[in-house]
């Protein structure tokens, strides 16, 4: 007879092995075959199945199928096969571990199942009513229903009374039908139409088959990413964040509207980067204006020379660009880049720089630099000049024969006078600056040289570089201490 079921009874004795022999399949005689049971059968219950074949009435008890397994093909299981006869009998012919006991239902098992045995399908429920086959007999099913022909009533031995409660398709119980579904929906368990679905387990192992089942679960220590394959179990990382990514596909959480989530994972107002007239520094949003070439540094969104501490030789004092090149201990103090023996601090009207004793009257802020004990803005530049200081100490260029340097607009202006050295300004009309012992006020530089040569013995272009060497105040002393001697000697 070929009746679907997946049990064997055990226990039957030998004295009813040749009753149970004319049974089809897994089916037992049970006694003679009574008037009103047909070959194909009827319910004697809503789990038994009973039919007449060769005079003796078999039976089938459907409810000892609940210990079929029910994973999915899918799906790993310490249990033997899987939920679908076809793709269990398919993957255990191919290898035959997948339907021993001792092995089980494992990644090998479910493998086979997808690449050679037609992939899986959601799992039916076990079949443990008694109801109608599309073979055209009763057997066991996941849900009880009767011949829709009515030619065969599903109660064994008795008139049998339709009941379509709370249907709107399916069977009746005696062999009609509570109604049909239209084009697009099927007919579920429950004797409603709802809408058609196929279960999509191709290339997953894991997670939803689309239609409320499953496509299999994964081992310990794995996880079912959203592509349904099984993976290392990910463990989120959010610590000290409040958005963006945690790492394992998810989010540590979202920012409020007119927010963005900066790279450490905080929501911040949106911001606007600010780069008008800088070239580097920051953009006020985190980013950046610009980098600066080698040997220069950021100033102010500008770059600017670096400036490189000069602590050669010294323990402690300046070192020349606002730092310090160490301090002295308690009752000492610094002279001249060495720590000695006691010391009051010095730093009455200054606000940078050393304070004598080895310590710091302050620092200037970046931009600025410290000169003479006050901090003042660093703005070398020659341009627009042509003469005169640079801002930094460094000549600007020399005016030539018939020209000096006027000290306001630092440019090279027709000679008027000739200003004798120290009493006169730079073709203005302004008093020459102060200049430190051993050196004179030059118009020609606009800045004061020793003995006619620039501080810095620069130059450019823009004028004659040239002058008296540092040797002549020395020859020209000479030179009249010898005509002295000689208007002496005339004399005597």
């Amino acid at each position: 007879m070929g009746l679907l079921t997946l049990v064997a009874l055990a226990g039957v004795g030998a004295s009813t092995s040749e009753a149970a022999a004319q049974c089809s399949g897994a089916g037992t005689a049970t006694g003679s075959c009574p008037t009103g049971v047909s070959y194909e059968g009827c319910c004697g219950t809503s789990s038994v199945v009973n039919w007449c074949e060769s005079g003796y009435l078999c039976e089938i008890d459907c409810s000892e199928n609940a210990a079929v397994a029910q994973n999915s093909c899918c799906e790993t299981s310490y249990n033997a096969g899987c939920c679908d006869p076809d793709v269990t009998a398919c993957v255990c012919d191919l290898d035959p571990f997948c339907c021993d006991p001792d092995w089980g239902w494992d990644s090998l098992c479910v493998s086979e199942a997808q690449t050679d045995c037609g992939g899986c399908t959601a799992c039916p429920p076990p079949a443990t009513s008694c109801g109608w086959s599309t073979e055209g007999y009763y057997d066991c099913s996941s849900y009880p229903s009767s011949d829709p022909s009515g030619a065969n009533p599903m109660s064994c031995g008795g008139t049998c009374t339709p009941n379509c409660q709370g249907k709107t398709c399916g069977s009746n119980g005696c062999g009609g039908s509570c109604g049909t579904c239209s084009g697009g929906t099927t007919c579920n368990a429950s004797g409603l139409c709802v809408a058609s679905c196929t279960p999509n387990c191709q290339g997953k192992t894991c997670g939803s088959d689309g239609c409320g089942g499953s496509c299999g679960s994964c081992i310990a220590g794995m996880s079912c990413n959203a592509s349904g394959l099984c993976q290392a179990t990910c463990a989120p990382q959010c610590g000290g964040k409040v958005c963006g990514s945690d790492g394992c596909g998810g989010l540590c959480g979202s920012c409020a509207a007119g927010q963005i989530c900066t790279a450490a994972g905080q929501c911040q107002t949106q911001c606007t980067p600010s780069c008008a007239g800088k070239v580097c520094g920051d953009d006020g949003c985190g980013g950046a204006c610009g980098s600066c070439a080698f040997g220069l540094t950021c100033s102010a969104g500008q770059c600017v020379t670096q400036c490189t501490p000069q602590c050669a030789g010294k323990v402690c004092g300046d070192d020349g660009c606002g730092g310090l090149c160490g301090s002295c201990p308690a009752g000492s103090s610094c002279n001249a880049g060495q720590c000695v023996a006691g010391c009051t601090p010095q730093c009455s009207g200054q606000q940078c720089g050393d304070d004598g004793c080895g310590g710091s009257c302050g620092s200037c802020a970046s931009g600025a630099s410290c000169d003479a004990g006050q901090c003042v803005t660093e703005e070398c530049t020659c341009v627009g000049r042509q003469c005169g200081d640079d801002g930094c100490g460094r000549v600007c260029g020399y005016c030539g024969p018939g020209k000096e340097c006027n000290l306001t607009s630092q440019l090279c202006v027709d000679k008027t006078t000739t200003p004798a050295p120290d009493t006169t300004g730079g073709g203005d009309g302004t008093p020459s600056p102060e200049c430190p012992a051993g050196q004179v006020w030059s118009p020609y530089a606009g800045q004061c040289v020793r003995g006619g040569v620039p501080i810095d013995g620069g130059g450019n272009s823009s004028g004659c570089s040239g002058g008296p060497g540092p040797g002549a105040p020395w020859l020209l002393a000479g030179l009249l201490a010898w005509l002295a001697l000689i208007r002496r000697r005339r004399r005597a």
